[in-house]
This record gives structure tokens, C-alpha cells and sequence, in this order.
């Protein structure tokens, strides 16, 4: 479902760079830093659904979160925030070693605690066994087609904000299919719908970063920039001359990146079969293995040890949230929308020359975000209130 989903959002993403690029670039020109604001407070509504039985306990992580942000250069006033004389930390906390330490390492603490099955497989511990079945049969492939459809979307839409990048599109593709979803209770539990919204969301950010980067020079991620670069070495200068004069050049690029989806889903597959195998391995040779590349790639990014620690802190961190019953999502979602949000709002606030609300009632754009974040709000709530009078019935 994974690999499948992955390439349906990638295809999806490289027919609209091909068809509708211009127009949508177009649209790009509207947002400016009041609407990258907004776009990261409307993120940062999707913890309510990450929060899981608590949302107060969601909301406090996504605040520790937006702390941790603010770690480092203020963008704005280059004034240094919380690094305690640490140079390494004036560029802020590294976004993957984080991750690597919230999922990887503290999961890998959880495994380790029950040293009595260190010998058995994950397979072994769970009493189960693994299954033939690779691909979804047709006649569940239409319960998935809404979640495929709306994912993508959200994850071209997503990739045509700069600075947006995949993990916001995953995130709001998730909370979305989520709040629609029939099986809600199954979301973070193994849910399909949940994975296929992901990986959907996820894929299709990178068609949706090269519409703005391919006709107005604006790269949406920080891999659209290094692509940004490599064309212009090449020569081949973003706008009009693009799809003009050098459009033999430019089509094969694109036609590339959708085959390259293509692709991607039969080599996956592929491998699938065998890499799944993984999981008979024993506990004590595949936590240490999973520890050792982990901190491999925290080490990899910057060739610096301080990454390294900063995914053990957050290794050690993320396991005591678990055991607290804490969303790691949450904070980590703040950690990710914390740093855009706050430049937005501050040079919006320069922008609006003393008249902020102003500013932002008197922008289009503006006023449709402030409406999808008053819903993607009220929406929950108005569930929660019919699924106790419903109860209460």
C-alpha cells in the first residue's frame, strides 16, 4: 500500500506539472508571507487529530514543539535564541536527526524493554506469521480511490507554497482522510486508509514544488532548489523559454519524473517480498543494527556528532513521552510549521505597517485560509458533540 500509494501521488503530481504548470504557478504570485502564516496555523490544526485520547495533552506538545522552533537565529532580527553559547545550535535543532530520535530510537528503547524476548522475532513475540498477499485485491481498490484522489491534491497543492515541503502535505493529507474516514478508531493502529493518505500526500508535494520552480523561478522545497541550481547550469533558465524554445529538454525532464513513479512502485514491489523478511530476524541483532544506521544517517546530513547527539536526546525524550502518553506527532509537527510560522507572522507584521488585521482581512488568499482553518477546527468539535448526544441517545 505504501509503495503503491507513493507512486499513484507521484504520477498524479507529474500530470499537473505537465498540464496545468503555468496556471497554477500563477496562483503561487498570491501568496506572500501573511499566507505562509496562515498555511502553518492551518498545519498546526491537524494536532487534534495526532493527539490521540487526549487533545489537551496534543496541544501541549505542539507548544513544546513551537518552543523548540525557536531555537537558534531569529530569522528576522538574526538576534540568537536558547543556544547557550552552543555554535552548533544557532542554525536551530536539525529537523531529521529529530525524527530519527522521536520514531527510531525511542521505538527501538520500547523493543528493548522486554529482554526476555530478545531472541524471538518480531513475528515471534506477536504469535503471527507473514502473509503472500502483496498487492490490494480489486474489489478493495474503490475504498481507496477518495483517499488517493484528495491526498493528491492536498499534496500538489502543498508543494506549490515554497518552503511547504512533504511532511506538512503527509500531515494534512492524514488528518483530512482522518476526519472523513468511517474507521477512525483504527488511525494509528494500523489503518490503510491512514497509510495511503501519507504516502499519497507525501509524493505528491514533489510534482506540486516543481510547477512554481519550472515557471517563476520560486523552488517550493529545499530539493527543488538543488534542482533549481542543476538547471541553471545546464542553462536552461525557469519561465516562459522552458516550455518554448527549450521544450524538447524540459519534456523529457518531465516525462522522466513520471516514468521515474512508475518505476518506482515495480522495483519496490519487487524487493518488497524479500525486505519484508526483516522482521524474522531476532531482537538482539536487529534493534543494535537499527540503532547503528540510524545514527549513521543523523551523522550523515552535516558530518556532525552534535546531530548525533540531538537524535539521542530526542531518542531518550520520545520514549518518555510514550510512556506518559504523549504525542510525538504533535511536537514534532510544531517543530516542523514552528520556524515558517514565525517569519510569517513577523514580516507580516512589518508588511502591515500597524494595520495587521487589516492586512490580512483585505488579502483573498487570506480570507479563504482564515475560512479552511475556522472548519478544519469546528469540525472535530462538531463530531465530538454528536458522538456524545448520539451516546447519550
Amino acid at each position: 500500500m505504501s509503495m503503491l500509494s507513493s507512486g499513484i501521488g507521484g504520477l498524479a503530481s507529474a500530470i499537473a506539472l505537465l498540464v496545468i504548470a503555468p496556471p497554477l504557478a500563477k496562483v503561487s504570485l498570491m501568496f506572500s508571507e501573511p499566507e505562509s502564516f496562515l498555511i502553518s496555523i492551518f498545519g498546526l490544526t491537524v494536532i487534534g487529530s495526532l493527539a490521540g485520547n487526549s487533545i489537551l495533552k496534543g496541544l501541549l506538545m505542539g507548544l513544546v514543539g513551537l518552543f523548540l522552533a525557536t531555537v537558534g537565529t531569529d530569522s528576522v532580527t538574526g538576534v540568537l535564541r536558547y543556544t547557550f553559547g552552543a555554535d552548533r545550535l544557532m542554525s536551530g535543532i536539525q529537523m531529521v536527526p529529530a525524527l530519527i530520535g522521536l520514531f527510531t530510537i525511542s521505538q527501538v528503547m520500547e523493543n528493548c524493554e522486554d529482554y526476555k524476548n530478545a531472541n524471538k522475532s518480531l513475528l515471534e513475540q506477536n504469535n503471527t506469521a507473514l502473509g503472500k498477499k502483496m498487492l490490494p485485491r480489486l474489489r478493495e481498490v474503490p475504498r481507496y480511490l477518495w483517499t488517493w484522489a484528495v491526498s493528491s491534491v492536498i499534496g500538489i497543492i502543498v508543494g506549490i507554497l515554497p518552503g511547504a515541503g512533504g511532511n506538512i502535505g503527509s500531515w494534512i493529507a492524514y488528518d483530512q482522510t482522518k476526519k472523513h474516514s468511517k474507521e477512525k478508531e483504527l488511525f494509528g493502529n494500523g489503518s490503510m486508509e491512514g497509510l495511503a493518505a501519507c504516502e499519497t500526500g507525501n509524493n505528491a508535494v514533489t510534482g506540486g514544488s516543481m510547477i512554481p520552480l519550472m515557471t517563476l523561478s520560486i523552488p517550493g522545497s529545499p530539493n527543488a532548489a538543488i534542482i533549481l541550481g542543476g538547471l541553471l547550469i545546464q542553462g536552461l533558465v525557469p519561465g516562459a523559454r522552458l516550455f518554448t524554445t527549450q521544450a524538447p529538454t524540459t519534456y523529457s525532464i518531465l516525462i522522466g519524473f513520471a516514468l521515474s513513479n512508475i518505476l518506482m512502485v515495480f522495483v519496490g514491489l519487487a524487493i518488497a517480498r524479500y525486505v519484508v523478511n526483516v522482521v524474522k530476524i531476532p531482537n538482539s541483532i536487529l534493534m543494535p543494527v537499527v540503532v547503528s544506521l540510524a545514527l549513521i544517517g543523523s551523522y550523515a546530513i552535516n558530518a556532525s556528532m552534535f546531530d548525533v547527539f540531538v537524535a539521542i536526546a530526542f531518542g531518550a525524550l520520545g520514549y518518555l513521552m510514550n510512556k506518559f502518553d504523549l504525542s510525538s506527532a504533535a511536537l514534532i509537527l510544531g517543530l516542523i510549521l514552528g520556524g515558517t510560522a514565525e517569519s510569517g507572522l513577523m514580516l507580516s507584521m512589518v508588511m502591515a505597517r500597524g494595520n495587521v488585521l487589516g492586512y490580512f482581512f483585505g488579502r483573498p488568499v487570506c480570507l479563504v485560509l482564515m475560512a479552511l482553518i475556522v472548519l478544519s477546527i469546528a469540525g472535530p468539535v462538531i463530531s465530538h458533540v454528536r458522538g456524545r448526544r448520539k451516546a447519550a441517545q
